[in-house]
C-alpha cells in the first residue's frame, strides 16, 4: 500500500504491493527479462496510478518481490531514468519523476483497443524481409496491398472457416478505412445507407462525410430484427446495407443460427450490396453460429476485417474481402486506396504475425473472457442496479444504468479521471441513452482503480 514517509511526507510504495500492481509481467510479450520488466513498470507509471514523487521500493527488496536478480532491477530502473519517468539521488533511492503530490491521469476505458502490443511477442522486420516484398519497390501501384499480406489474410480467414482467395483481399488502414472505401464505392452523393439503430458510432460520421442519409434498422435481444430489416429495405431501397457482426459493437453479443438465416434470406431477397464490419470477429469467447457472408447466396457481401482490436491498433492494418468478379458495382480498391493505406513495414509485420496468430489469439481471447466475467461479477456486487449485457466476445462491456441519460455520469467520471463511452455515441440519432461502454482490455491494476472511482462517483451521486 502507499504509505507516508515521516521524513519528507512523500508517499512510498512497498515492494510486495508494487510487484502485485505489475501483474504477470513475466509472460508479457517477448524480449529479455530486463526489457519486460522495464515495459511493465513504464506502463504502471504512465497510467498515473502511482502518484508523482512516490518513493519506489529499495532495489534489493523489489528484486526479492519480483523473483529476479538485483542487477536486472537496477538495469530496468536505469532504463526508466532514461525515459524521464524516474529520478534517483544518491542515498535517497528512486522516485516517480515529476512534481510532488498525487496526480490523477485519465484512465481511458472509452477507447476499445488493446492496451499495448506486449501480447504480440517479437515482430522483427529487417532489410532481408523488405527485400522479399512484391513489388520490390514497395510501391503498391495497384492499390490493393502487398501480395504476401493478402495471401496471409486469405490463409487466416480460410483457417477460420471462411475460404478466401488472395485476389479477393484489399489491404486497408483498418476497419474504419475499409468502411470509408466501401461507402465511397457503393454510395453516390445523396444516397442512402441502411444501418442498425445502435451501431459502430463512427459509421454515422462516415455517412455524413459521404453526404448520405441513414435508414435505421431495429435490434432486439437476439440481434437485427429481420422483419424490420425487410421493411426498411423495401421502403427506402438503400444503396448499401452496413451491419456490424458477428460480434456486435457496442453490445458484444452474437446472433444465433436461426436469426442469421432469416437475415440472410431478407438480404438475398432485396439484393442490396451489404458491408459487414467484422472488427471483433476474432475475439469471440466461444464458437460462433456463423457469418452472413457464408449464408447469403445472391446478394453482394463485402467483409471488413482488422488487426486493430485483436492485435494492436498501432499496426494500422485492415482488409476488405469481396469477389472482384461480381462486378455488380464499381470495384473496391485501386490506386486511391494506397493514399490512406498502411506502410510496407506494417504490412510485413502483419504478415508475419498472421502466420502464428493462432498462438497469439488463443491466450488473448481467454484473458478477455476471464476479465469480462470478473468485472461482471464485481459490478453485480458493487452496483447491482446496473444491468450489463453479458458479451459473446469483444473487449468491452455494454452496461445499462438506471437513468434516462448516462452522459452526466460519464462527464462526472471524466472529472475523476476515468473515461467511458456513452450510449448516445453509438446511436444513429445521437439521442440521450442510458448505456455506457467500458473497455476491459486493460491491466488488472488499471481496471481495479477505474472501478473504484466509478462506484465512488455513482454512489456519491455527484453527477
Amino acid at each position: 500500500m502507499l504509505q507516508t514517509r515521516p521524513d519528507d511526507e512523500l508517499p512510498s510504495l512497498d515492494a510486495e504491493r508494487f510487484a502485485a500492481m505489475l501483474g504477470p509481467w513475466h509472460d508479457a510479450g517477448g524480449g529479455t527479462t530486463r526489457q519486460r520488466l522495464t515495459l511493465a513498470i513504464r506502463h504502471l507509471l504512465t497510467t498515473g496510478l502511482v502518484p508523482t514523487g512516490t518513493a519506489l521500493p529499495p532495489e534489493r527488496a523489489l528484486a526479492v518481490a519480483l523473483g529476479v536478480s538485483r542487477p536486472t532491477v537496477s538495469a530496468a530502473i536505469a532504463d526508466l531514468r532514461g525515459f524521464g519517468l524516474i529520478e534517483s539521488r544518491q542515498g535517497s533511492g528512486s522516485r516517480v519523476a515529476g512534481p510532488s503530490g498525487a496526480v490523477r491521469s485519465m484512465i481511458d476505458l472509452a477507447t476499445a483497443t488493446p492496451f499495448d502490443a506486449t501480447h504480440l511477442g517479437s515482430l522483427v522486420v529487417d532489410t532481408t524481409g523488405l527485400l522479399a516484398v512484391t513489388p520490390s519497390t514497395g510501391i503498391d501501384s495497384a492499390g490493393v496491398g502487398l501480395d504476401g499480406l493478402r495471401t496471409a489474410v486469405a490463409r487466416w480467414r480460410t483457417r477460420r472457416g471462411r475460404p478466401t482467395a488472395p485476389d479477393h483481399v484489399v489491404i486497408t488502414g483498418g476497419a474504419h478505412h475499409g468502411l470509408a472505401l466501401a461507402i465511397a464505392a457503393r454510395v453516390p452523393a445523396g444516397g442512402t445507407i441502411a444501418v442498425e439503430a445502435t451501431t459502430y458510432g463512427p459509421l454515422v460520421d462516415l455517412a455524413a462525410a459521404a453526404r448520405a442519409s441513414l435508414a435505421t434498422i431495429r435490434r432486439d435481444a437476439d440481434g437485427i430484427d429481420p422483419a424490420d430489416l425487410d421493411h426498411v429495405l423495401a421502403t427506402h431501397r438503400p444503396d448499401l446495407v452496413a451491419l456490424v457482426g458477428p460480434i456486435h459493437a457496442p453490445s458484444g453479443t452474437a446472433a444465433g443460427s436461426e436469426r442469421l438465416d432469416r437475415i440472410a434470406e431478407v438480404l438475398d431477397r432485396h439484393g442490396i450490396p451489404t458491408v459487414i464490419d467484422g472488427a471483433l470477429d476474432d475475439l469471440a469467447f466461444g464458437p460462433l453460429a456463423g457469418h452472413l457472408e457464408r449464408r447469403c447466396r445472391t446478394t453482394e457481401v463485402i467483409s471488413i476485417g482488422t488487426l486493430s482490436k485483436s492485435a494492436w491498433a498501432g499496426l494500422g492494418i485492415g482488409w476488405i474481402v469481396n469477389d472482384p468478379d461480381a462486378r455488380r458495382s464499381p470495384a473496391i480498391g485501386g490506386p486511391d486506396v494506397r493514399l490512406g493505406g498502411p506502410s510496407v513495414v506494417a504490412q510485413v509485420m502483419a504478415e508475419r504475425l498472421l502466420e502464428r496468430f493462432d498462438d497469439v489469439l488463443e491466450p488473448r481471447v481467454a484473458r478477455l473472457h476471464r476479465t469480462s466475467d470478473s468485472v461482471l461479477a464485481w459490478l453485480g456486487e458493487a452496483v447491482p442496479e446496473w444491468v450489463p449485457t453479458r458479451p459473446d466476445g469483444g473487449l468491452s462491456l455494454w452496461i445499462r444504468l438506471p437513468t434516462a441519460d448516462a452522459a452526466p455520469f460519464v462527464e462526472a467520471l471524466a472529472r475523476a479521471g476515468v473515461g467511458l463511452g456513452t450510449g448516445s455515441t453509438s446511436r444513429v440519432d445521437r439521442q440521450p441513452d442510458p448505456h455506457v461502454r467500458m473497455c476491459v482490455d486493460r491491466p488488472d491494476y488499471v481496471l481495479d482503480e477505474a472501478l473504484d472511482r466509478m462506484v465512488d462517483i455513482w454512489k456519491a451521486g455527484r453527477w
